[in-house]
């Protein structure tokens, strides 16, 4: 039993790294996209980050600068 609760937990460990690395680079793409003034790709992968993550206060406020810009 305490081995399938370490299984579970170890899985849910990389699942969530796996999913915080494949956000990382989408953000570093999305800021790509807004530096070279593509601000509709930059939008767009912004508000995907920001549905995924609504907490986060980066993503929300990068959404935002590429609706000011």
């Amino acid at each position: 039993m305490k081995k399938n609760i370490v299984l579970l937990l170890l899985l849910f460990a990389f699942s969530n790294a796996f999913s915080q690395s494949a956000a990382d680079q989408k953000f570093r793409l999305a800021d790509s996209y807004e530096k070279s003034g593509d601000l509709q790709n930059a939008s767009r992968l912004y508000e995907e980050l920001h549905k995924e993550f609504p907490n986060n206060q980066v993503f929300f406020e990068s959404l935002a600068r590429t609706f000011l810009g």
